[in-house]
């Protein structure tokens, strides 16, 4: 149980900072969608995940195309093909089991005390330019600057209140909405809003962690 879980104040804005979480010791089942090599590298993956398969701007514009579909119906035309829609959906389920097995880690090398464009944008654009313009696609989409502070700590909290086997379902229910063009149920339509942000949470604090890490540091360095 969360003491504070707020997901309804602005646009993709939501407070999740909280005193203390309450969980049991019961594992929490979540299917497994990682390669061996994949679950002993999380913070590799989560490179990969943005590195070569999908940077933040894409990825939000991948979710957004699904949100889209269940709130209006009609057909997706984001994707050239159904692959690639496939292909998001199935590195998305990678991303949030990765963001669940990091979120029971100890790794305080994420958290800051403040936040700055250098640890909340990749290294590589700021490289190319530091203009508001410019970053801003890669800002996280909360506009309360605490949610930027822990990104573990962040996930953390989510999934003490949402187990992750639940937002795969949702996950998977919008994926065959989307790719087989039926109509989304009205409980599916009724949560919409509330997936959809915690969708972007998770995307946005494993894109923190991506950011704040040593391999995304050492690589820019090398390029």
């Amino acid at each position: 149980m969360v003491i504070i879980n707020n997901f309804n104040t602005g646009h993709y804005s939501r407070t999740i900072v909280a005193d203390q979480v309450y969980a049991s010791d019961m594992e929490i089942y979540i299917p497994v969608m990682l390669s061996p090599s994949e679950k002993t590298d999380l913070i590799g993956f989560i490179h990969s995940f943005f590195d070569s398969l999908h940077p933040l701007p894409e990825a939000r514009e991948c979710l957004n195309a699904f949100s889209i579909k269940i709130a209006h119906g009609g057909l997706v035309t984001y994707w050239n093909s159904v692959n690639q829609a496939v292909s998001f959906l199935q590195n998305f389920r990678k991303l949030l089991e990765a963001a669940f097995l990091i979120s029971r880690e100890d790794r305080g090398e994420f958290k800051r005390e403040k936040t700055t464009k250098d640890n909340l944008v990749p290294t590589k654009i700021l490289a190319k330019s530091r203009k508001m313009v410019d970053v801003l696609p890669y800002l996280p989409s909360s506009s309360d600057p605490q949610d930027s502070l822990d990104p573990i700590k962040n996930l953390r909290y989510l999934f003490a209140d949402t187990e992750p086997g639940k937002l795969l379902k949702i996950l998977n229910a919008w994926g065959d909405c989307t790719l087989s063009d039926c109509r989304p149920s009205l409980d599916l339509q009724r949560n919409l809003y509330l997936y959809d942000i915690i969708f972007h949470i998770i995307l946005d604090s494993c894109h923190l962690i991506y950011v704040r890490s040593p391999k995304e540091k050492q690589n820019s360095l090398e390029s």
